[in-house]
């Protein structure tokens, strides 16, 4: 899967357990300063049930959690270590330039 930053985001919301949509826009807008619309978060999690990285949890009432999958975990692991890697590198070159 090519993870996007939207997607990457949702799934850092996700790793520490299942959340409502709203709770994820929340989640994701106090970690990362960014504003998911409520359509752009759907269609995330669409395309990443579709791909087998989340699948919808248990209701709360009237809520409908989501939570990442084993896939999931793992497709968010190997993310990171790629990005804290590249980041490393552009901190490093930024340093020197």
């Amino acid at each position: 899967m090519d993870v996007s930053d939207g997607a990457a985001l949702v799934m850092v919301s996700l790793a520490d357990g299942p959340r409502h949509p709203a709770a994820i826009i929340e989640d994701v807008a106090a970690t990362a300063s960014r504003q998911l619309a409520v359509g752009t978060l759907y269609g995330i999690l669409d395309r990443m049930i579709g791909e087998g990285l989340v699948v919808r949890a248990a209701p709360e009432g009237r809520r409908r959690p989501y939570e990442l999958t084993g896939a999931g975990r793992v497709e968010l692991g190997t993310y990171l270590t790629t990005m804290t890697a590249a980041l490393r590198v552009g901190h490093q070159r930024l340093a020197q330039a």
